[in-house]
């Protein structure tokens, strides 16, 4: 990723606070992408097991990222919370903070299967 600094950029850059100021700027761009491209690429995945395990079509994969919109937007607005949602899923899926562990990325981006 590239970061082109137009003229007032560079002339802001030289003043107290600039750099700082352009720093928080494009970390704030680059959380966003990061974000953005996980959340859509963990969508993208769910919804092809759905499709393909479970014979989802066009009409349940919708309902489906449209229920997904509806509980981030709970949490967005304060209604609910990730660890409501992780407390729930504890208690319905009891071996679900095992299952977490075992198929969680390690820092080389490989997923760990416990086959090793």
């Amino acid at each position: 990723m590239s970061y082109s600094l137009n003229r007032q950029q560079r002339r802001d850059l030289v003043k107290p606070g600039g750099a700082e100021k352009l720093a928080n700027e494009i970390w704030n761009e680059v959380h966003d992408r990061v974000c953005y491209i996980a959340t859509r690429d963990s969508l993208t995945l769910a919804m092809l097991v759905l499709r393909d395990k479970y014979g989802f079509g066009a009409v349940r994969l919708r309902r489906f990222l449209e229920c997904v919109s509806d509980h981030a937007e709970s949490v967005r607005d304060g209604r609910t919370s990730i660890n409501d949602i992780i407390t729930v899923l504890k208690h319905e899926v009891p071996d679900i903070e095992s299952f977490w562990q075992k198929y969680r990325g390690n820092s080389n981006g490989q997923t760990n299967t416990g086959a090793d």
